[in-house]
């Protein structure tokens, strides 16, 4: 079975072009057709879709429209990471400029092409077990991290080394609790 990544977009645009984007998106999503959605929204946009092209996707629901900027955002599930459709979105829309959020935690991959936060402001993802109690929370600044894990730890953990020493005291003490703090950072990608 593939790994599944979730991805988030934010697509900034004339408002013809973002029409026509969300008109795909909802045919697709409404379509009793088997293939994938993302497949369908590219085809029906009529995108450069070649033997390599990669479009396993499923979009999550019918996109919506950030009231604050007036981009198109909708979410979506797609096999191995983020699959191609963005960058023929760009291709073929030269008006529009494609904000995207990949989370996939079975290969750890987090990354964003949202340089400045516009419309992704977390930079990072913070999934703890302490005491057999689960928590995990996004945060936008690396001092939140820590100072929400001095919280979670009655200060015990303040630091990366901190994390790193925490997990190393766990994994070595042969007990059968379940305690972890793993800090994953968004990259950022050109």
């Amino acid at each position: 079975m593939a790994n599944m990544a979730s991805v988030a977009y934010a697509i900034e645009g004339s408002e013809e072009s973002l029409k026509k984007i969300a008109e795909a998106l909802i045919v697709a999503v409404n379509s009793d057709d088997k293939r994938y959605e993302m497949y369908q929204a590219a085809e029906y946009l009529k995108l450069p879709i070649t033997d390599g092209t990669r479009l396993g996707g499923e979009i999550e629901e019918e996109p919506t429209w950030d009231e604050k900027t007036g981009a198109l955002r909708f979410w979506s599930e797609e096999r191995w990471g983020l699959q191609d459709f963005a960058e023929l979105l760009e291709k073929q829309f030269l008006d529009i400029k494609v904000y995207w959020v990949v989370e996939e935690s079975d290969m750890e991959i987090y990354c964003t092409n949202d340089k400045e936060g516009k419309y992704f402001h977390d930079r990072y993802w913070v999934d703890t077990a302490i005491d057999d109690i689960y928590n995990s929370e996004y945060f936008k600044t690396e001092e939140q991290v820590y100072e929400w894990l001095a919280k979670l730890t009655y200060g015990r953990v303040k630091s990366k080394e901190d994390v790193e020493k925490f997990n190393s005291d766990y994994e070595d003490s042969g007990t059968d609790d379940e305690n972890f703090i793993y800090v994953h950072e968004f990259e950022i990608e050109e």
